[in-house]
Formats: C-alpha cells, structure tokens, sequence
C-alpha cells in the first residue's frame, strides 16, 4: 500500500534495512573475508570491521586493502554480491524487532524503509520476512554498489513530503552515513550501535545511539511524546 490519500500519520519512521531491522553483519564479514582470503590479504576481525567499514562503498574497499588498480570497484562488488546472496536468507531480524515493528503500525505510527540495498532484492527478503504490510514504502537503490542513499532519501522526500510530518518523521539507522541521508532529508536520525558500525563512530555524529532494540522502542517512545 502506498501513502496515497490524506495525511494517516502522525508520527512516521524511516527504516534503514541491513544493520538495523536485518541481522547479517556476520554474513557481510564472512563474505568479505573470503574475498579477502581469495587474494592473500589480512582478513578482519568483527571490531576491526565495525571500525573501517562505511560509504562509498569503494573507500572501505580500498581501506580493507583490495587493489582497485587491479580489480574493479563492479567486478568485486559483483563477485561480493553473488556470495552475500547465496546465505541471505540465513539472516534473522534482531530480537524484538518484528514485535517493534507490529507495535509501532498498530499504535498508529507510519513506517518505510530506505536501504542501500538493490530494491527488487529488497523486497524479496523483507517479504520473506513478513514484513511488507507494516510499511507504506520499500524503496532500494537501483544498483547493487550502495550509490545513491542520499538521493534515494531525497527523492522520497519529494515524491511524499505533503502526506507525511518531516518534524514528527525520525530515520533510525545504523551508520554514519545513515545519519548523512538524515540530515539531507531534514528529519530527526536515531542510531543503532548494534549494527555495521561503533557506537563510538555513531556518537560522533552529534544523534542519540542506542544498544538494543529495547532501548530502541524506549526512545521511539519517548520521542513521540516530546514531540
């Protein structure tokens, strides 16, 4: 169902998808491990992965030590792609989240998700985790390189700004760069440090961080009554 109609909702969250609703951080080290194995570099270990990893996609790689001047930037990411896609499926939603979800759509707030994710894969996997009736919008970029969240989240804006409050809107995500697609779209970020990235990195970026998803929905709360 899209946002078509008058306004619904008067409290609204942007969901961003890998790291925050979708556990598969193991998954992403494990495969980019292995590429990092094929080619006789240091693999990494978890901290060490939540301490380099970030957008563009093509700096991290570099930063990990895989030669761009050797290999291109779509061929590794096409060879990356293919191994995350084969396990995918073998990532849950972290603890409590579908219960987080269900609670917020039943207590009347609106939701989406705007992911770096490839959008038809997007939907794939969200609808195998039986969560597309929760949200208005599943939007994904239309590229399998992460370019384009910034303007992926403006866009959105444009298409749906008069049926939804960007002052009761928050986008919760999991990344720097997540709260970078915040600010550009001018609603309030709220991070989580269980993710791809430090709570440290996170902090960094002025919005409050969580731990848990418990945490989470306390401060989703709370916000909504201090808006």
């Amino acid at each position: 169902m899209g946002l078509g109609g008058r306004l619904r909702h008067s409290r609204y969250v942007i969901w961003d998808w890998n790291g925050t609703l979708l556990d598969d951080m193991w998954l992403t080290l494990r495969v980019t491990n292995s590429l990092l194995a094929d080619r006789g570099l240091s693999l990494l270990d978890r901290e060490t992965y939540r301490e380099v990893f970030g957008f563009p996609l093509v700096d991290y790689y570099r930063r990990i030590g895989l030669d761009l001047d050797k290999e291109s930037f779509k061929e590794l990411s096409r060879e990356w792609n293919l191994l995350y896609e084969t396990e995918r499926e073998g990532c849950s939603l972290f603890l409590g989240i579908g219960n987080l979800i269900e609670s917020l759509w039943l207590d009347g707030w609106g939701q989406c998700v705007v992911s770096a994710y490839e959008e038809k894969k997007l939907k794939e996997l969200i609808g195998f985790h039986g969560l597309c009736r929760f949200f208005s919008e599943i939007c994904g970029l239309d590229n399998d390189e992460g370019f384009g969240k910034i303007e992926l989240g403006l866009k959105f804006v444009e298409n749906f700004y008069q049926k939804i409050d960007l002052d009761t809107t928050v986008y919760v995500g999991d990344t720097v760069h997540d709260a970078e697609v915040a600010r550009a779209m001018k609603v309030e970020c709220l991070l989580v440090s269980y993710g791809h990235q430090s709570r440290c990195r996170l902090e960094a970026t002025g919005f409050n961080v969580v731990n848990n998803t418990k945490e989470l929905f306390n401060k989703l709360q709370s916000w909504q009554k201090e808006s």
